[in-house]
């Protein structure tokens, strides 16, 4: 057997496994954005509490599948990536939602500090370049600035410095200056 051979059972496993979170994200992403936009170039409508829940409920699974395959997910530049792709890109859709909109109803901390989290751990293997690293960085940042709270501050500062890879690390910093830079320029330093 060849080694094409032996890794196609994983990758079968790997699309298997990802199969109904893509439906589930898919569904989110519809009742979010009914008229089909490109997310890439425009929000959502407001996403509210119970839209962010399911966003952390679909990235703890999602996560799980990619630590369960770890190796695959560094080996190949796709598999479970493009999964990535899509929540990052409508977490940040969402978060841009928000921004700017104190009318809204409030969303629980414990629901952005959880996709934070997520997006935080699967950054690791999202920041090696291009439009994933492109769709990371957006998506932390606004998730910051949309929920200024301290304690997401805090704890974006402190995965900055606890990061397993120097990469990485640098890639945090760098959105954190970047947020503090758009922060200053709308009045609002922390």
């Amino acid at each position: 057997m060849t080694a094409i051979e032996e890794e196609m059972p994983e990758k079968e496993e790997v699309r298997l496994a990802f199969t109904p979170l893509r439906e589930r994200l898919r569904t989110l992403q519809r009742g979010l954005n009914p008229s089909d936009e490109n997310l890439d170039f425009a929000t959502t409508t407001t996403a509210q509490q119970q839209d962010f829940e399911v966003l952390g409920c679909i990235g703890t699974e999602a996560l799980e599948v990619t630590r369960r395959y770890w190796n695959h997910f560094l080996d190949n530049p796709y598999g479970g990536r493009m999964f990535w792709y899509d929540f990052l890109l409508l977490s940040n859709a969402a978060a841009r939602s928000r921004l700017g909109r104190q009318a809204c109803e409030p969303i629980a901390d414990d629901a952005i500090e959880r996709l934070l989290t997520i997006i935080l751990d699967v950054s690791e293997f999202m920041v090696m370049g291009g439009d994933s690293s492109s769709r990371c960085r957006e998506a932390i940042g606004n998730i910051r600035l949309a929920f200024p709270q301290q304690s997401f501050r805090d704890q974006l500062a402190r995965r900055a410095t606890t990061a397993h890879s120097p990469h990485l690390a640098g890639f945090l910093e760098w959105v954190l200056g970047r947020v503090r830079d758009v922060e200053e320029r709308r009045g609002r330093t922390p």
